[in-house]
């Protein structure tokens, strides 16, 4: 007759157990093993390694995260998943991260607190080493609670630090770049589309404002949002106004995007008529359609440099916080022009 429980056997994943069994030793020796202890003689070792090769056993990360009180995951909050540069720091998190012997899970935080909140939790549920956030929505203060628990790194946002690592790119020199580059080519109404809803955006109207006044020209902001949407609404504003601006710089590319879309069907062509400059240097800004001047950061390396930092300080949970400031680069591509005549 058959042994019915021989398929049981065979789909089962090994234990410790079995492999204790195999080696002829006991389950916390093999737990010694596992977790590279030197009390341990060669012999034994050599038996266990080879008992576990036998087996084909893989310890579970949560018996090992257990016995050594880390899980080697670090949780990432991309806060915006539709900025199309969020990838970019992704790729930079994963490529530093897996060096450091890490693995990121990732959750978006919808550009809300109450979503950002909610990831926190899962996050701190599955007991993670540590929390990248990509940009963020949450209180400061609520920030800095959180990395008194645990390693915490913000990308993307000036904020005052007491207890995270903050890696953001300098958005007000960005926007400064932009505006100078705007006026050299002979504009003076230069309209900014903001998108600083929050304490989250806040340099980059800081710089265009600056940067207008000492000029001595008049800034002139209307409210959008980071979305190619608050683009388009901040462009029907800047259509209800008694004189249209000849240039514009948004606050994101897809902001620019969405004004660009409104300009052009209101029958004025980029940059003929009005030049447009956007925040990021997204990849659709470099399509040859769009050829959208823009600013451009550093994201990879933010990124890569977020992992480093909270890797470190997974391993010397004293270090202090830091702030790494990153400095953009102007890329002009055809959509700004001088003004016509």
């Amino acid at each position: 007759m058959p042994d019915r429980n021989a398929p049981d056997r065979q789909k089962r994943r090994p234990t410790i157990k079995d492999v204790a069994e195999r080696a002829h030793v006991s389950k916390s020796l093999v737990s010694l093993v596992l977790s590279d202890s030197s009390r341990v003689s060669d012999k034994s070792r050599t038996a266990i390694l080879a008992a576990i090769e036998e087996l084909g056993y893989r310890p579970s990360a949560v018996a090992r995260s257990l016995v050594s009180g880390r899980t080697k995951t670090i949780g990432v909050i991309v806060s915006n998943e539709q900025d199309p540069s969020h990838p970019v720091a992704m790729e930079g998190i994963q490529t530093s991260a897996s060096a450091a012997g890490l693995s990121p899970l990732i959750m978006h935080g919808r550009r809300t607190p109450e979503h950002e909140t909610d990831a926190v939790e899962t996050f701190m549920g599955l007991r993670v080493d540590a929390i990248i956030f990509i940009g963020s929505v949450l209180p400061t203060d609520q920030l800095n609670a959180l990395g008194k628990q645990l390693p915490v790194a913000v990308t993307g946002r000036r904020m005052a630090a007491e207890a995270v690592d903050v890696i953001v790119a300098d958005s007000r020199l960005g926007a400064s770049l932009a505006v100078e580059h705007l006026i050299e080519l002979g504009h003076h109404r230069i309209a900014h589309i903001d998108a600083s809803l929050s304490e989250a955006e806040p340099q980059c109207l800081v710089g265009y404002r600056e940067t207008m006044e000492a000029h001595n020209l008049d800034p002139n902001v209307v409210i959008g949002s980071l979305l190619q949407e608050g683009g388009e609404s901040g462009a029907r504003k800047l259509l209800e106004q008694k004189e249209f601006p000849t240039a514009i710089f948004a606050a994101t590319d897809l902001a620019a995007l969405g004004a660009r879309d409104v300009i052009e069907k209101a029958g004025m062509p980029i940059p003929d008529r009005v030049s447009i400059v956007g925040y990021n240097d997204s990849p659709f800004a470099r399509l040859h359609a769009i050829e959208l001047t823009s600013i451009r950061e550093p994201t990879k390396a933010m990124g890569i440099y977020a992992a480093e930092v909270v890797a470190n300080r997974i391993l010397d949970p004293e270090e202090p916080p830091a702030e790494w400031i990153a400095e953009p680069e102007l890329v002009v591509r055809s959509s700004t022009a001088p003004p016509a005549a």
